[in-house]
């Protein structure tokens, strides 16, 4: 492992204590026990919102499933979620990370989508906003 993963790993530790003593070992989506720590934005190709607090979630490995595979509907808080990935986005100073960012945001959203209409889901209100608001046509 290079020393700046090493680092970055060290920081990861302290900000997963940090985020424990926080918001508690509960998921944040549903309120079951925790057994994951999730990445908004995944670790790969976001090295640099690895540590960053507001990039991760708590959560239970049910909701970490759902997140992972954009069954978004199934997140009874999944909007929060959201919410907190556009914060991250709209707050990113450097284009091409706003641009990397922005892609796997739509990219979230269009395949939950494309999910809820091939299995004739009826999407909750919160997720027909979130599509709205990024253009995505039910």
């Amino acid at each position: 492992m290079s020393t700046k993963r090493a680092a970055i790993e060290r920081q990861k530790t302290i900000v997963y204590a940090e985020i424990l003593e926080e918001r508690g070992e509960f998921c944040e989506c549903c309120g079951a026990p925790a057994n994951d720590m999730s990445h908004n934005y995944p670790r790969a190709p976001f090295l640099w919102l690895i540590a960053e607090k507001n990039n991760i979630t708590v959560l239970c490995r049910d909701c970490h499933n759902s997140f992972g595979d954009n069954r978004l509907w199934e997140l009874p808080e999944g909007w929060k979620v959201l919410r907190t990935m556009m914060a991250l986005l709209l707050s990113e100073q450097d284009d091409h990370r706003r641009q990397l960012m922005r892609s796997h945001y739509i990219g979230k959203m269009y395949s939950m989508q494309r999910q809820a209409k091939e299995g004739e889901i009826l999407l909750p209100e919160w997720c027909k906003t979130l599509l709205n608001e990024v253009k995505i046509e039910l």
